[in-house]
């Protein structure tokens, strides 16, 4: 199982720029340490193959995946988006 997105040098350090920046850790050095990228916390089995998948795209943990998908509350449009803002 493959756990690495296969990046240009250029890609993969604006990736690790990024992540630096928002969760104070790069991708590659997350990576290196068994660790999730955005809590820092040692990595957890993956529920399926998906979330292995995703986990080599962006570094995330199954916990903090779950967090970031939570499709629970996505039953419904967001009222917020579909008000008419009176802008035509």
């Amino acid at each position: 199982m493959d756990t690495e997105e296969k990046r240009s040098p250029e890609k993969q350090g604006f990736v690790d720029m990024l992540a630096k920046s928002l969760y104070g850790r790069s991708q590659t050095s997350a990576r290196s340490k068994s660790v999730c990228v955005m809590c820092g916390k040692p990595l957890t089995p993956f529920r399926d193959e998906l979330s292995v998948r995703e986990y080599a795209i962006s570094g995330m943990c199954q916990t903090c995946q779950d967090g970031v998908f939570d499709e629970s509350d996505n039953d419904e449009p967001d009222p917020e988006l579909s008000k008419d803002s009176g802008d035509v």
